[in-house]
């Protein structure tokens, strides 16, 4: 009998889990990853990722912790899952993956991922013994997967040319429209409780660039002729905007919270727009001649 109740303590052990990253109500923004609802598993934002390099490493301890059972006992295996739509075991090779996630270290305590699609994941693992095979409660670890974005610049100008001495006050603006990238589903493979954020919890960072015509910004190293992280708007109001010759303006847009992108659009979008400003004439020189 008192080994049976022992092995049933050692069957309530626990995992502890920590993450190794590849990758380098309230707005979702830096430091309040909270926000984000389920609970990520760890601080900050290293629970995060953009779709684009969404590739991590999870990593078991390989002896048990006191948490729901006995500490210091060394696991035969690590087996991982993941917690599916219904809340239930679901196997790795189940996810929709270009990739297959691989599993490795001593007992198969490091789990890798890649190629996750948006959205909610919470991947467990489960410690089993020798001999009569006890096996923990599953350890949970919860990561969230950025969207993709799209994006559009559209513009209220009257007219795409003007006087260099008369920018316009009115219908003089600029503005990005960003959604989540329809061509990039989230993840369904999820409890049904974790519902995914909308575009309107994040914040972003706008981005403007102005070149001429036939350029294009680079967006790693050109400064951008404005900044905004509470406007999705840029108005021509800067002594800039009347420099005389063709101009076309470009947006880079990404999460603040955690590095991406950047996903850019031009005004006009695929064959940007270009906007005109003339000189303005100096005025005539009148000469007389005696007949």
């Amino acid at each position: 009998m008192k080994n049976k109740m022992e092995r049933m303590k050692v069957g309530l052990v626990a995992l502890l889990l920590i993450i190794g990253v590849n990758a380098s109500a309230q707005l979702i923004a830096p430091g309040v990853q909270g926000a984000l609802a389920p609970n990520l598993s760890g601080d900050g934002t290293e629970a995060i990722f953009a779709h684009e390099s969404s590739s991590f490493k999870l990593t078991a301890s390989t002896t048990s912790s006191a948490i729901d059972g006995v500490a210091d006992v060394t696991f035969d295996e690590i087996k991982w899952y993941f917690k599916k739509a219904d809340g239930g075991l679901g196997d790795l090779p189940d996810l929709e993956l270009d990739d297959e996630p691989v599993v490795g270290g001593a007992s198969n305590s490091e789990l890798t991922v890649t190629g996750l699609k948006p959205g909610f994941y919470t991947f467990m693992a489960i410690g089993e013994t020798s001999g009569d095979i006890c096996s923990t409660v599953p350890e949970e670890f919860t990561v969230f997967v950025l969207p993709l974005l799209t994006v559009t610049v559209s513009s209220d100008l009257a007219s795409d040319i003007y006087c260099a001495d008369d920018l316009p006050t009115d219908n003089n603006s600029l503005t990005a429209t960003v959604v989540f990238d329809a061509g990039t589903p989230f993840n369904t493979q999820r409890p049904d409780a974790y519902n995914n954020p909308v575009i309107g919890d994040f914040e972003l960072r706008y981005r403007w660039y102005k070149v001429e015509d036939g350029e294009t910004p680079d967006f790693a190293n050109d400064t951008p002729i404005s900044t905004s992280t509470s406007s999705n708007v840029y108005t021509l109001v800067n002594p800039g905007d009347a420099a005389v010759g063709s101009w076309n303006y470009y947006v880079a847009v990404d999460y603040t919270v955690k590095e991406s992108g950047p996903y850019t659009d031009a005004l006009g979008e695929v064959t940007p727009t270009v906007i005109q400003v003339t000189p303005k004439p100096g005025k005539p020189v009148i000469t007389i001649e005696a007949l």
